[in-house]
């Protein structure tokens, strides 16, 4: 749907459109799994970063300097050295 157009429909019009465009993009419930741990996601995005941040170490750019211990968000890296 053009966007021009979108700004044409109600307010519930627009509502039950955008209901349509999000449930497109998701999956049944539980339909993105995990091989590692079995966790499931709605979406494949959300499987992608589960993985990234929970099963690959090595993608992580934060290492203790004493350690050496991973991390892939700064706070936690400095919440550890604390």
């Amino acid at each position: 749907m053009k966007h021009a157009k979108l700004h044409r429909l109600s307010l519930e019009e627009r509502i039950q459109f955008n209901r349509k465009r999000i449930d497109k993009n998701k999956g049944p419930l539980g339909s993105h799994e995990c091989k590692d741990c079995k966790k499931t996601y709605t979406r494949k995005i959300y499987l992608k970063e589960h993985i990234k941040y929970k099963h690959e170490p090595e993608s992580w750019k934060y290492k203790c300097p004493i350690c050496e211990k991973p991390y892939f968000q700064q706070h936690r890296l400095l919440s550890h050295v604390k």
